[in-house]
């Protein structure tokens, strides 16, 4: 018999001694000590082991009740774990898709304009820095000082260019083309 069965004969050994002990005594101040047919000490073997095995049976069956509560605490857990992390990824992914929607919204509008047809000298973008700033025009990427088409880029800012050609001066702003004065034809 392994330790853990051994006490657990031991202790209900003791407790169906101790009750039989009690119902003596109970059925003795009740009056009744007459009907008692067996004195304590008389109790068979197979009757100890039979009230033993019953008196195990019940702590087994209490056991298994409480390890199925303890269960279904645990599923019931896991489960509402389940749900939220169910959830969380739910609200992941509808702030994902609305972070979507506002990024394409961007850079549908901030996409380079489209010069209408015949126009020249399109102010694609600039990059600029305090130390060298530099800009696209018709697809050529060109610094201050630099000519394009007969036009001077006088000076670069954050928002605007200043061209020159000849003596006219003007600036341009990203997404807008050469005006008509400055056709090099």
């Amino acid at each position: 018999m392994n330790t853990q069965k051994h006490w657990f004969t031991i202790r209900a050994a003791t407790i169906v001694l101790f009750a039989g002990m009690a119902w003596i005594g109970f059925s003795t101040v009740n009056g009744t000590a007459a009907a008692v047919e067996k004195p304590a000490a008389a109790i068979s073997q197979e009757g100890l082991e039979e009230e033993i095995k019953t008196l195990l049976e019940e702590i087994t069956a209490e056991r298994k009740w409480t390890i199925e509560q303890r269960f279904d605490s645990i599923l019931t857990w896991l489960q509402d774990a389940a749900d939220a992390a169910t959830r969380k990824k739910e609200t992941s992914l509808a702030a994902l898709a609305e972070y979507e929607r506002q990024l394409k919204e961007a850079v549908y509008e901030r996409a380079e304009p489209v010069a209408e047809a015949g126009s020249w000298g399109l102010l694609a973008s600039i990059l600029y820095s305090a130390r060298v700033s530099s800009v696209v025009i018709d697809g050529r990427i060109l610094h201050e000082g630099d000519t394009i088409h007969g036009v001077k880029i006088v000076g670069i800012n954050e928002n605007a260019v200043e061209l020159a050609k000849g003596d006219q001066r003007w600036q341009q702003k990203v997404g807008m083309a050469f005006p008509v004065e400055a056709n090099p034809v």
